[in-house]
C-alpha cells in the first residue's frame, strides 16, 4: 500500500520523489498506525483505494474497476472509493463512447457493495444487516456530523482540560479521536485545492460518514487510511513541520500501541 501511495503522490505533484517519500513516512508513523499491523481491515483496505485510484489516474479502469471492487469488499464503506473514481472518470471531459468504457469498468464497484448485501442477506436475511448490526454496541451512523465534536468541545469549555479528563474513563480516548477528526476536517479544503478534486471528495464523504455516528470512537483507525490528506501533508516542505510531524507521531504512536497491547479502549 505504501509502494503504491509513493507512485501516486509522485506522479500527482509532477515526480515529486520528496513529497512522496513524506507522505509515507507520515502514514507509517500516524498515531494510529498500529492497526495496519492487527487483524483489522486498515492495512488491506490501504491498498485497495490507494490502487483503485491510482490505477485510475493512469487510466486503467479495469485494474480500477478490480481494485475499487475489493476496497468495497474489504468493509462496506468501500463503496465510497466510488467517489473519486466517478470525478476521475469525468475528467478531461472525455467523448460519449471513452466514458461509456471507464463507466462500464467502473459498474464493478457498485456490483460488489449489491453482492456483500446479498450475501449478508442470505445469512441473515437482512441485505444491510451488517449496518443494523451496529446497534449491538449501541453504535448508529446518520446523525449530524457535527455533534458528537460539538458535545466534546462543550465539555473543554466547562470543566476545562483537566477536568474534562477525568470526567469519564473514556474521556481521554474520546478527546484524542476529536482531534484526529477536528484535524482532518481542517485539512479537507487545502486537499481540494492542492492535490485534486477527486481526492478532496474522497477525504470529504470518508470523514462525514463516520461523523455521523453516534460515538468518535475509530475515527483515528479510519483517519489512518484516508491517504489524500497524508499526500497534502507531504507537499509541506518545512524541515522544521518535518520533523515535528515524525518525531511527535511516532512517540504518540508508541504510547497507543502500548495501549492497544495492554487491552486499553484504542479502538
Amino acid at each position: 500500500g505504501l509502494a503504491v501511495l509513493h507512485r501516486l503522490t509522485a506522479a500527482t505533484f509532477g515526480g515529486d520523489r520528496e513529497a512522496a517519500r513524506r507522505t509515507v513516512l507520515y502514514v507509517a508513523v500516524f498515531p494510529f498506525a498500529y492497526f495496519f499491523t492487527q487483524v483489522y481491515t486498515e492495512s488491506r483496505f490501504l491498498l485497495t483505494s490507494v490502487s483503485a485510484v491510482a490505477a485510475a489516474s493512469c487510466s486503467r479502469w479495469g485494474w480500477a474497476g478490480v481494485f475499487g471492487a475489493l476496497a468495497t469488499l474489504t468493509r462496506p464503506n468501500g463503496i465510497l472509493v466510488a467517489v473519486p473514481l466517478g470525478l476521475l472518470a469525468l475528467a478531461g471531459r472525455p467523448r460519449l463512447a471513452e466514458l461509456a468504457r471507464r463507466a462500464f469498468a467502473l459498474t464493478l464497484v457498485p456490483a460488489a457493495f449489491l453482492g456483500y448485501c446479498a450475501f449478508a442477506y442470505q445469512l441473515s436475511g437482512d441485505p444491510f444487516g451488517w449496518l443494523r448490526a451496529q446497534a449491538h454496541w449501541g453504535y448508529t451512523v446518520g446523525n449530524r456530523p457535527w455533534v458528537e465534536l460539538m458535545r466534546m468541545l462543550d465539555g473543554l469549555e466547562r470543566q476545562g482540560l483537566y477536568g474534562y479528563f477525568f470526567s469519564d474513563p473514556l474521556a481521554p480516548y474520546y478527546f484524542l479521536h476529536a482531534v484526529v477528526a477536528l484535524a482532518f476536517v481542517a485539512l479537507t479544503p487545502s486537499v481540494f485545492t492542492r492535490v485534486s478534486l477527486a481526492l478532496g471528495a474522497y477525504l470529504a464523504v470518508s470523514l462525514y460518514v463516520p461523523l455521523t455516528g453516534n460515538a468518535l470512537e475509530g475515527i483515528g483507525r479510519y483517519a489512518a487510511t484516508l491517504f489524500p490528506a497524508f499526500m497534502l501533508l507531504g507537499t509541506i516542505g518545512s524541515q522544521r513541520v518535518h520533523e515535528a510531524l515524525l518525531v511527535g507521531g511516532a512517540l504518540v504512536l508508541s504510547v497507543l500501541a502500548g495501549l492497544f497491547a495492554t487491552f486499553h479502549p484504542i479502538y
